[in-house]
């Protein structure tokens, strides 16, 4: 989902920008976190997979790394350069990426209308 562009000040939409940034903060340092310790997470910078397998897939690898966490296992600090198996993976078919933001600003604009208003 990507933020409005210029909203106007005080608007739903502004609102909505504000929210959106703080948690795409912190969502984006979970990432990280989560891509310096699983590998498969690093393919293309996305994981080209339906949305439904890439979510199981995401909250595997959150719950490895909380018993990483727990048991005391560091995480790696190699370069993602240093990793040349990382290769372009084929777009799977169905779920177009057009198709896919076109359903994105969907979303988005019933979220703020729904609790930005």
């Amino acid at each position: 989902m990507t933020p409005f562009q210029n909203p106007p000040e005080g608007s739903p939409q502004q609102r909505f920008n504000h929210a959106h940034i703080r948690a795409r903060n912190c969502v984006e340092r979970c990432i990280g976190v989560l891509k310096m310790r699983f590998r498969c997470l690093l393919r293309e910078r996305s994981l080209r997979y339906p949305p439904h397998f890439v979510s199981n897939l995401i909250k595997a690898c959150a719950i490895l790394h909380n018993l990483c966490v727990k048991e005391g296992v560091p995480l790696l600090n190699e370069d993602i350069h240093d990793h040349p198996d990382l290769m372009d993976v084929p777009h799977p078919p169905g779920n177009e990426p057009r198709e896919l933001a076109m359903r994105g600003l969907q979303v988005r604009n019933t979220i703020v209308e729904h609790y930005y208003q």
